[in-house]
């Protein structure tokens, strides 16, 4: 399924979740003293569920483990 990869930690499998987890930092997380404004990467690909693994649109294919609690993949 299509998926997008936040700061090479978060994978999301919709549009509107990524979108409001972006919001949500930009908006009510501090920033440290040292830095002034947010950087967010995001990379576009597959979640392939069977093998646990994010293959990004650029060839990378990244390892995964899946929290059922939470309902969300991450890194290994």
């Amino acid at each position: 399924m299509p998926a997008y990869m936040v700061n090479e930690y978060y994978v999301f499998t919709s549009y509107e979740e990524m979108s409001s987890l972006i919001h949500d930092i930009i908006h009510y997380s501090l920033l440290p003293p040292q830095q002034d404004r947010h950087l967010f990467s995001i990379l576009t690909g597959y979640l392939d569920t069977t093998t646990l693994k994010f293959k990004s649109d650029n060839g990378l294919s990244i390892a995964l483990r899946y929290e059922s609690e939470d309902d969300i993949y991450y890194p290994v």
